[in-house]
């Protein structure tokens, strides 16, 4: 089988993401991905998830970007595993004034898809998110925060 010259990046490409799926060196590795828009007459609405590996140990930090400038901050730690097939599992948990949040969900080339469940009183609501990797950027986020 021959494979057109045009493609063999993107092969390559692919099968270095997958062998990469936890960091091996001993500096943290900082992915970010977000699905945020700009809402008219609203402001911002959507989440952004930063995520700081080290080794198979993860920080991170989800932003819900409610509309109105608010934004319901929540500190979450967790794993990253490559499971079979090179896909790379995700299990974070954490807490913010609402109560307990957990996502579980897989990191592509392109974006960060899972499920996100959130405590709320004695109700537990899950949701499915689908976030586009971003560029690295360390810039601090702005706005007002709910904690």
């Amino acid at each position: 089988m021959r494979v057109p010259l045009a493609l063999l990046p993107l092969i390559l490409s692919a099968a270095f993401c997958v062998a990469q799926c936890i960091p091996t060196s001993s500096s943290p590795r900082v992915e970010t991905f977000a699905a945020v828009k700009d809402v008219e007459n609203q402001g911002k609405a959507g989440s952004r998830l930063r995520l700081e590996e080290t080794g198979n140990q993860i920080t991170a930090i989800l932003r819900d970007y409610l509309g109105g400038g608010k934004v319901l901050v929540t500190k979450l730690t967790g794993t990253i595993n490559q499971a079979e097939g090179g896909v790379c599992k995700v299990l974070l948990s954490g807490r913010n004034q609402n109560g307990l949040v957990q996502i579980e969900g897989e990191i592509t080339n392109t974006r960060f898809q899972g499920i996100v469940k959130r405590q709320m009183g004695k109700g537990v609501f899950s949701h499915a998110i689908s976030l586009k990797r971003q560029l690295s950027t360390d810039a601090p986020e702005m706005g007002p925060t709910v904690s």
